[in-house]
């Protein structure tokens, strides 16, 4: 059975969670509570969840501002992968955040093999970035100054990253934001997450799905995400 989950599905979703990607039940913790916003969708078989997809609101910045949801923490349990479940999964959470008015769905494949996977799903790899790394200039500035800064250096079609976005990255990535001499740079001790305008354009990225009419861009930017 595929549904959207409530609050019930939550130690379900950790369990799942955990298996996947290894973070503990804290972590999933705070980015539930960063993002109350999150819709939920679980393949559940005899009460346990055996898959799950995640949706953020996003907001696709091109011609015009789009809502977008950002597909994040795409998981099937071990013993029931193979089955199609994380492709069917897929197709109900789409068809529901169509209908709830989202025009596309955002997705970063974990790995190289995973974008002939979405491709599959009728994905496109239109997110291009280059990953520059940082020489360490900068003077620090807030998320929110951040996210100002963000915008004013992207010009083309972009996904818009909010404050609320760049506070939890900070604190899960120990990222800090910074305003630099050519423009601006998100970076951590040891992870350079985005240099702008430095990191625009170069090699596929991440991936788009319309699920209306379809809109032509390309080169647009996702940034760094939520990997």
């Amino acid at each position: 059975m595929f549904r959207a989950a409530d609050s019930s599905g939550l130690p379900g979703i950790s369990r799942l969670w955990q298996e996947a990607f290894g973070d503990s039940p804290d972590c999933v913790s705070e980015f539930f509570a960063a993002f109350p916003g999150c819709r939920s969708y679980v393949s559940e078989e005899s009460g346990e969840i055996t898959a799950m997809v995640h949706a953020l609101p996003q907001i696709l910045r091109a011609d015009a501002d789009l809502p977008a949801a950002y597909i994040y923490a795409v998981a099937t349990l071990k013993s029931h992968r193979g089955r199609g479940l994380c492709r069917n999964l897929m197709a109900f959470a789409e068809a529901d955040l169509k209908q709830r008015g989202f025009r596309c769905a955002v997705l970063t494949p974990g790995e190289p093999g995973l974008f002939r996977f979405y491709e599959a799903l009728c994905y496109e790899a239109v997110f291009t970035r280059y990953r520059t790394a940082w020489d360490g200039r900068g003077t620090p500035v807030s998320p929110l100054e951040y996210a100002q800064l963000r915008e004013a250096w992207l010009p083309g079609p972009h996904m818009v990253y909010d404050a609320a976005t760049l506070a939890y990255a900070q604190r899960v990535y120990t990222l800090e934001f910074y305003k630099t001499p050519t423009g601006c740079c998100a970076a951590g001790p040891d992870y350079t997450a985005e240099v702008l305008p430095e990191d625009l354009s170069g090699r596929t990225f991440a991936m788009i799905k319309w699920l209306g009419p379809a809109q032509q861009i390309q080169n647009a930017y996702l940034g760094f995400a939520l990997e």
